[in-house]
Formats: structure tokens, sequence, C-alpha cells
């Protein structure tokens, strides 16, 4: 097991209204690495990171230890689920960590968890482009009631109901938060059926029902990067043409807060929520990404940099 030493430097970031300043700790740390981190998830302590070419790492966020550990070639995506760590690999393998290395678990796709309570498990797929799906299954009748959202990365409770937050990052990007105050208002799904010779198209899996569904807002040009509770308000993380900014949703329009970024992380890939007030996320640019824990008024940036090469002058 290769192990190096992370080298990492802190930033305090200032410049924003007082009463922002007063309120939010923010923290950057520059992590050094060989070369870009296309995936990143938060497990039990540690960040775990896919880089480009397909090498894992375990980053200890304490002690600023980097650990290169085993992993099977052609792995594409990293996710938990139940404290467990899984990840997909090519033709829809699925593979389990189970402490020490990656070991094949299984082939098949399946839609993502993003909430369970007393009443319904919620799940999300997307189709990219061509559309994605929210879906609640009612624990007591076993009904799947589904809605369109591109495409579903959050669900909140509120008193007014379930508060979906969908994002795609194609083209410009666009972000949209939607509000379903009945589950059982959504229109039932059934997904298309399934015949031998036939030819599958991208998309057609997802349901095109907006039955029961309140829009609260919609954005062009805004990709969520996470979101989050503090103080009981809800504390969005978007990607801008110019920058990432920590803001607040008021009336349908966003209020900034404060920026966090100068650089822009215009694909998210994958949030983690522990509660609703303690977030974990990764989201890429063109150079590399960077891993975001978020709890109550503090937060955490984790810069992924491809260490630059030198040239050393007889």
């Amino acid at each position: 097991m290769k192990t190096f030493l992370l080298s990492c430097f802190f930033l305090t970031f200032c410049g924003m209204p007082l009463a922002f300043a007063q309120a939010f700790n923010v923290v950057a740390i520059e992590v050094p690495v060989d070369t870009g981190v296309s995936s990143a998830v938060f497990y039990r302590g540690h960040i775990y990171g896919m880089l480009e070419d397909g090498r894992l790492f375990k980053a200890d966020t304490s002690t600023r230890i980097i650990e290169e550990i085993r992993a099977p070639p052609k792995l594409i995506s990293l996710f938990t689920r139940e404290d467990s760590l899984f990840a997909w690999g090519d033709w829809n393998s699925l593979y389990y960590f189970n402490g020490q290395r990656f070991v094949w678990l299984r082939k098949g796709r399946e839609w993502d968890k993003l909430l369970e309570d007393a009443r319904y498990t919620v799940y999300a797929s997307c189709s990219g482009e061509w559309g994605g799906s929210v879906y609640f299954a009612d624990k007591r009748t076993g009904t799947v009631h589904a809605a369109s959202a591109t495409c579903p990365q959050a669900v909140f409770t509120t008193d007014s109901g379930y508060l979906v937050l969908a994002t795609l990052s194609h083209m410009m990007g666009s972000f949209e938060v939607i509000l379903i105050a009945n589950p059982r208002a959504l229109k039932p799904y059934s997904s298309p059926p399934k015949r031998e010779n036939r030819v599958a198209y991208v998309g057609e899996n997802e349901t095109h029902s907006r039955q029961g569904i309140t829009r609260i807002a919609q954005f062009q040009g805004v990709v969520l990067i996470g979101a989050w509770l503090s103080g009981g308000k809800l504390t969005y993380i978007v990607d801008q043409q110019n920058g990432v900014f920590l803001c607040r949703l008021q009336d349908g329009q966003f209020t900034r807060l404060q920026q966090l970024l100068d650089d822009g992380l215009h694909y998210p890939r994958g949030f983690q929520y522990f509660t609703n007030d303690t977030f974990f996320g990764f989201a890429r640019n063109t150079a590399s990404g960077t891993a975001i824990i978020a709890s109550e008024r503090s937060l955490w940036l984790y810069n992924f940099v491809p260490r630059r090469e030198t040239t050393v002058t007889p």
C-alpha cells in the first residue's frame, strides 16, 4: 500500500458582508494529486476518491494522509449506501468495498436512493438531457408514484411537503426546485414493457408526467453543487457563469451570500446527506474537482489540484 503525505493550506475567506462572516466559517484545503479526480465520496471519516487514470485513494481529513487502495480495472464512480461503500464499473457491474479492496458483487443498475421516512422511500433516475425522474415508493401500498425532474439530486422534508432539488450540467446547465405536497397525487409509475429483440432508447424509462408538482424556482446557466440546512434555512452551493457561490432562495430568486471559488464546478458527481444539516458533495471542473463538507455553519473545501511538472534547467 502506497502512502504519501497530503500537503495543504488553510484559508478563511474574507470580504463577505459582516453578518455573514460572523455566521459561517469556510476553510479551503489544497490537495495535490497526480492527475484529475473523477469521483469522490465521504465514508467513515475519510474521503475516498478515484483518479482519472483509474487509481483509488483514501484521504484522512484529520491527519492529511493519503493512501492508495487496490482497485479492479474500469471502475467508473463511487457511492455509499447504508454505511457501505460501492463502485460502479463497466457494463453496469457493481463492486463492494470490503475494507481493503473492491470485490465484484453483481450486474444491474438501480435507482439512486435519496430519502427514506416512515411512509416513503424516495429514489431518483437520470438519463441526462433525455430526462430524469423522482420516485416515491409507498411502504403501505407498494405503489410507486413518479414525477419528471431533470435530474433529482436531493430531497428535503418541509411542513409543506417534499422539496426536490434537480440539476443537470448539460450545455449551460439547469437547476429546478419543485414541491410535492402529496406523493399520492403523482402519476403511478410503470416501466415500458420488456420485449425480445427490442431497441432500447435513452430516457424511455423516465416518466414525463408533471402531475401533482408545484414549481418553486427554475434557472438556466445554474448548476446545483449542494444544499444543506443552516439555521433552519436551506443554503445552496451553486455554480454560475463567474464562479461558485453560497446562496439563499427567496421568492424564486437567488441571493448571493458569498463567493467560494473563482473557477467553476460545472459537473456535480454525487451528493451525500447524513442529516439535513450535514452534507458532502463532489464536483468537477475541467482540471480536477473539489470535495465539500458542510455542517450547520462550517464548510471545508478540499480542492484537488493536479501536480505541475517541473523543468530542471542544467
